[in-house]
């Protein structure tokens, strides 16, 4: 069963068929178990024959065809032990990946490493290697005719009768058995792996000297240095930024508290104003004020009318009642034709008195001797505020 894993593949080095970004994706990974086949061995030692490949990875894969070939001689345990080893062992991951190549275009990309694929994930999930150039192999699916043509071709070699039938059904059932799929196996070789980075570091740790730990480290280490100075670049930039950041909010905080105090002392200003200065009678420290004038009240609408004590609502009271006696008494002229008047009259009188009835008792009566108590509290009250 493959294991699975998401991550980030940052190519060193441009292909043809492939852009040269870098992408995530999520790759299944197997090992390739048994003898290895004498086509696969082939189409490797041919891309491996390119100056572009360096001497660690031919001996690695020297290791690794010393190993299968000692499998395929000796078949014994030991021989089996070896090659099931992960140093011995070649690893396949494949992914989806839309590729470009003069041959074929497809989206599925089988890679075989000579190490294992976990062994090259680095701490953020990433995998920093090249895709050889070309791929060892394409897969292209056969194409109708042809597929009919090779069936064609099995049947008479096997001395069976062909039917118009039997080919109708051949070219019927060609996509239920041809795979449609088109992929490509590359190679795909690591710029540096886990194992390696720890064992640098642990030689590194080990010498003395200054000017050989840092020859030693550039030469073994020198594709992650780069990184590392992108990095530690980009982290003193991030670094500026977020400092930069931390100012400007305090000035902001700084400014947003003075505006807020200022605010806060106009809204005090105006209570100030808004509040009446009481300055009591015959006080040294103000000048006597001249008493004002009494401001002569008018007469309002109900006492020019000679309604004293009647109230809005007991008018609005009297229009269901008056309304109620009008249409009774125009029922009572002509009660045979118009009962209908009589009984809406009847309705709104009746409810006009009970309406009237029902606010009168709910009203609360004050009696003469507290109204007169209110009016003394009051009185002492407002003699207290003014002072003496």
């Amino acid at each position: 069963m493959p294991l699975t894993a998401k991550v980030k593949i940052i190519q060193d080095s441009p292909v043809r068929y492939l852009d040269s970004k870098p992408f995530s994706r999520k790759i299944e990974v197997e090992k390739i178990q048994g003898p290895l086949s004498a086509n696969l061995i082939n189409e490797i030692e041919k891309l491996l024959a390119s100056d572009s490949v360096s001497e660690d990875i031919k001996a690695k894969w020297q290791k690794i065809q010393s190993a299968a070939k000692d499998v395929k001689s000796k078949h014994s345990k030991s021989s089996l032990s070896e090659l099931s080893k992960a140093e011995n062992s070649l690893y396949v991951f494949y992914f989806t990946k839309r590729f470009k190549h003069p041959t074929a275009r497809g989206r599925l990309i089988y890679a075989i490493t000579f190490w294992n694929p976990f062994e090259l994930i680095d701490s953020v999930g990433q995998i920093h290697g090249f895709f050889l150039d070309p791929p060892f192999q394409i897969i292209v699916p056969k194409s109708r005719d042809e597929w009919v043509r090779d069936m064609i071709n099995e049947m008479v070699a096997k001395k069976k009768p062909i039917t118009k039938k039997e080919i109708a059904f051949f070219k019927k059932t060609y996509k239920r058995f041809v795979d449609q799929r088109k992929w490509i196996n590359v190679i795909f070789i690591p710029t540096w792996t886990v194992d390696g980075v720890l064992s640098i570091h642990s030689r590194v740790s080990g010498i003395q000297s200054v000017t050989e730990s840092m020859m030693k480290t550039k030469k073994e280490f020198a594709e992650v240095f780069p990184q590392f100075e992108v990095m530690k670049d980009t982290v003193d930039s991030q670094g500026a930024v977020l400092e930069a950041t931390h100012t400007e909010i305090h000035k902001l905080g700084d400014q947003l508290r003075t505006s807020k105090q200022a605010i806060d002392e106009s809204r005090r200003s105006e209570i100030e104003k808004s509040v009446p200065i009481i300055i009591p009678p015959g006080s040294k420290d103000y000048p006597a004020l001249a008493p004002s004038p009494p401001v002569e009240s008018k007469p309002t609408a109900s006492e020019r009318l000679g309604l004293e004590g009647v109230s809005k609502e007991d008018i609005l009271n009297a229009i269901p009642v008056l309304f109620g006696l009008f249409l009774v008494s125009g029922f009572a002229a002509n009660p045979t034709q118009l009962i209908g008047v009589g009984i809406l009259g009847t309705i709104l009188l009746l409810g006009g008195i009970i309406l009237f009835i029902w606010r009168k008792r709910s009203s609360v009566s004050v009696p003469e001797s507290v109204k007169k108590k209110v009016e003394e509290t009051k009185e002492t009250m407002q003699e207290k505020v003014r002072g003496p």
